[in-house]
């Protein structure tokens, strides 16, 4: 009996052995760069105080915002932005950007070079990362008290390709 239940469970084993799991390709992870090279028409904008942790108290202002038919061109070959009306949304019209990171950003930096011919700069976090298979591209702006110490307002942006 001994006998008999050893070779069944040694049966068992091999049998479960033979059933080996196929090798799956893992492929190179997909250019962020690439990923954010686009034409993106505003979809949705919600703003919060940045002091409401939890968020709370989300406002729905998309239709103040993205009724304007307001359009963001990011080049990923010279690193610029546009937008196709005049400071829509408190990054100037235009200008370069970067990422943290290439590989894997959290944040998106926005660099315009204001009427005054001072540099003005816009550290967004991303709220995902944006790959060429992403249908939208989402960041989040801080605005400032004048003096730029004391953070007054979140912006949430949510864009979608055109």
């Amino acid at each position: 009996m001994k006998k008999q239940l050893f070779v069944a469970l040694i049966a068992t084993a091999v049998a479960f052995g033979a059933c080996e799991k196929p090798v799956e390709e893992i492929y190179a992870p997909s250019s962020k760069i690439e990923g954010i090279n686009d034409v993106w028409v505003l979809a949705e904008v919600h703003q919060y105080d940045p002091t409401d942790k939890e968020k709370e108290n989300v406002l729905d202002v998309s239709e103040i915002f993205a009724d304007n038919g307001i359009e963001l061109t990011v080049n990923s070959e010279d690193f610029t932005y546009s937008f196709n009306q005049p400071d829509p949304l408190f990054m100037g019209d235009n200008g370069t950007w970067e990422f943290d990171n290439n590989d894997a950003p959290s944040r998106i930096h926005f660099k315009n070079i204001g009427s005054n011919n001072d540099t003005l700069k816009y550290d967004c976090g991303l709220v995902r990362t944006v790959r060429s298979v992403d249908a939208t591209l989402e960041f989040e702006l801080t605005r400032y008290c004048e003096g730029g110490t004391t953070p007054t307002t979140i912006y949430q942006y949510k864009f979608r390709r055109k």
